[in-house]
């Protein structure tokens, strides 16, 4: 269903639970009806006005459109505009809302400009689209799993947006480094935020140690250039105690060898915690799990021999419990491409000749060579709904530390 969205500017996603087949079963059907239902899933993401195709069928509306907005997703100004605008005529749909996605997922949307840094606050389409977002996210109260274009997680964003929408869990999907504003009241009851970014900024781990309800972090890097040691090291401030009370904290001792950086100011709201989750290409993730055993050892005393410092081959799936009981655990990525196309997405992004500004998207075939720019956002919404729709975005189990290992 991922490929099937991808070119689309407005869309709702379906997914029928059981108890909905009954209610069809009096529809004669040609063909199976899993097979039907994959159908108007189809029609309902690709269509510009997606309940209309239930008009053919009184039974398939009345089962269908309860469900029709549950998971939307706003890939465009147009789509934006669409669905706000519905909003407004019927107010009963935002109540169904459940899940949102609002990002591009093609460098030729027209969301790529207008999320340009360098028309944040300036441009009309960034003014429209911001105010688009705000009517749509003040207007849906129930929505529980949010994906977003950096642009909108960025701290004058996140705080604009108000405290009406108090999502559970946060993607967020930043090519253009974005500082994140996580701390903004909007993400008081976020308890899983999930973040791809090529980079992490000592301001987004004060952000991060701000979020008072938040149970599991996930970092996905898709870059295999940037400095370990300081990642780990900013993984580790995550769980750092203030300034005032470091060095009486034994768990501090891990946290402080770990790296140089000075420890953090405000003291950490985010004490809930139980895991924290790096992703990686897979020679970078070896290295980020054998610096995840490094911190977790207890450190060597006076007469003890340090252990010797080589990256371990076999830690890119890695599991290491902190001194506090936090999890550490590195990943590889689900997909080393990701790599490549991230780089060709801001190579994209930062070309004005490039991307939307000619409707234009590199295609990834083995004569070219080049790897498609847009697949970055596909393959990181692909993995949302398949969350979203395998239920993993609610499993809410309590990670038991005393099994993991390294």
């Amino acid at each position: 269903m991922a490929s099937s969205v991808a070119s689309t500017s407005s869309a709702s996603s379906l997914v029928l639970p059981p108890r909905v087949l009954p209610e069809l079963r009096a529809v004669p059907p040609n063909l199976p009806f899993d097979v039907l239902a994959h159908i108007f899933d189809f029609l309902l993401l690709a269509s510009s006005t997606p309940l209309t195709c239930l008009l053919i069928s009184r039974d398939l509306t009345r089962a269908l459109r309860p469900r029709a907005h549950q998971n939307v997703v706003l890939s465009s100004l147009r789509g934006l505009d669409a669905f706000a605008e519905l909003l407004e005529r019927d107010p009963a749909v935002a109540r169904r809302v459940r899940a949102i996605w609002i990002a591009p997922l093609s460098v030729a949307s027209d969301l790529v400009p207008a999320l340009s840094p360098a028309a944040a606050g300036r441009s009309p389409a960034a003014i429209r689209a911001h105010t688009r977002v705000r009517s749509i996210l003040r207007s849906c109260r129930k929505l529980r799993h949010l994906a977003l274009d950096g642009g909108f997680v960025s701290q004058e964003a996140a705080r604009a947006f108000g405290t009406a929408c108090k999502p559970e869990t946060l993607f967020a999907i930043n090519p253009q480094s974005y500082v994140g504003g996580f701390s903004a009241p909007m993400f008081a009851r976020c308890r899983r935020l999930h973040m791809c970014d090529g980079s992490l900024t000592h301001e987004e781990i004060d952000e991060i140690r701000a979020m008072p309800d938040l149970r599991d972090f996930m970092w996905t890097c898709p870059r295999d250039h940037t400095y370990v040691e300081r990642d780990v090291d900013l993984f580790m401030r995550i769980l750092a105690p203030s300034a005032s009370d470091l060095y009486s904290s034994l768990q501090a001792l891990s946290i402080e060898s770990s790296g140089s950086t000075p420890p953090p100011e405000r003291s950490r709201k985010a004490v809930k915690l139980r895991s924290l989750s790096m992703r990686s290409p897979d020679s970078r993730s070896s290295a980020v799990g054998t610096a995840f055993l490094r911190v977790t050892r207890p450190p060597p005393t006076p007469g003890s021999q340090a252990a010797p410092m080589y990256v371990d081959s076999s830690a890119a799936h890695a599991r290491a419990v902190h001194p506090s009981g936090v999890l550490l655990r590195s990943q590889p990525l689900p997909d080393e491409s990701l790599v490549e196309e991230w780089d060709a997405l801001r190579d994209a992004l930062r070309d004005p000749l490039c991307g939307s500004a000619w409707g234009w998207s590199r295609p990834a075939t083995p004569d070219q060579g080049e790897a498609d720019p847009s697949m970055a956002y596909r393959r990181c919404f692909a993995e949302w709904h398949q969350q979203l729709t395998d239920g993993k975005l609610e499993d809410d189990e309590e990670v038991k530390p005393q099994h993991a290992d390294m």
